[in-house]
């Protein structure tokens, strides 16, 4: 991706990584495997509120091409998340751009392992990665329940 341009996160970014971690949301997480509820829940927890204070306390990039967001992902400590590629460029190397640059800075805080919650649909991409699922985890939400993995790499 020539004109693919991957920085740290502002907080003036908040709101465009809240809509396309939302749209994502609406598009990737779907029936049958995941309830309304369980897509309310996700869409709460990657609040305003929330990505502002990944945005201060953490390490998160966005990638853009031509001005547009189009990608983000969040490093804290040891543990990779909120990993959201725009749906109509997922398949096009973006967030393995994204990965990479969050496993150099794991490393670079002296990280030699990283950790990830994986929901269904981006599983098959992280392994591809070389992630390997060490735990089948779940949670109740409001008596649906939310399935997803505990995710690991060595670096």
């Amino acid at each position: 991706m020539n004109d693919l341009f991957i920085r740290i996160a502002r907080q003036s970014d908040t709101t465009e990584i809240r809509d396309l971690v939302h749209k994502a949301t609406d598009k990737c997480y779907t029936p049958p495997d995941y309830t309304k509820v369980c897509i309310d829940f996700m869409k709460d927890h990657h609040s305003i509120e929330n990505i502002s204070k990944a945005i201060a306390e953490e390490y998160v990039l966005v990638a853009e091409i031509d001005n547009k967001l189009i990608a983000t992902g969040a490093l804290n400590c040891q543990q990779i998340h909120r990993v959201f590629i725009d749906t109509e460029l997922q398949g096009t190397g973006i967030g393995r751009a994204i990965m990479a640059e969050l496993e150099k800075e794991a490393l670079r805080q002296g990280r030699h392992e990283v950790t990830l919650h994986s929901h269904i649909p981006p599983t098959g991409f992280y392994q591809k990665l070389g992630y390997i699922i060490t735990e089948e985890m779940s949670k109740d939400i409001g008596g649906f329940t939310l399935n997803f993995y505990e995710m690991k790499k060595k670096l």
